[in-house]
């Protein structure tokens, strides 16, 4: 399995999937959710918020954006990634 931090605007989508296998499974999660595809009508908001906030003066970094590979018998999406969502 391999998880890796994605940018926002999900630029590396391309990038990643040069590293599957056909028996590989590539999914993205975002606020504790697992998605098929980078839900960047969610990423690319909350990264522009963010950037605003803190141009306030507000400490606030974006919600990160994993993206994750592994092999489709591994069930990685049925790990607890819920635990990642912000509190």
């Amino acid at each position: 399995m391999l998880a890796a931090k994605s940018p926002a605007m999900g630029w590396d989508r391309d990038l990643l999937r040069q590293h599957t296998t056909p028996n590989d499974r590539v999914f993205v999660v975002f606020r504790g959710k697992v998605y098929d595809e980078q839900p960047t009508w969610l990423t690319v908001p909350d990264y522009l918020w963010s950037r605003v906030q803190r141009e306030l003066g507000i400490n606030r970094q974006p919600t990160p954006v994993f993206a994750v590979i592994s092999p489709v018998g591994c069930q990685a999406e049925r790990l607890p990634w819920h635990e990642l969502a912000e509190r």
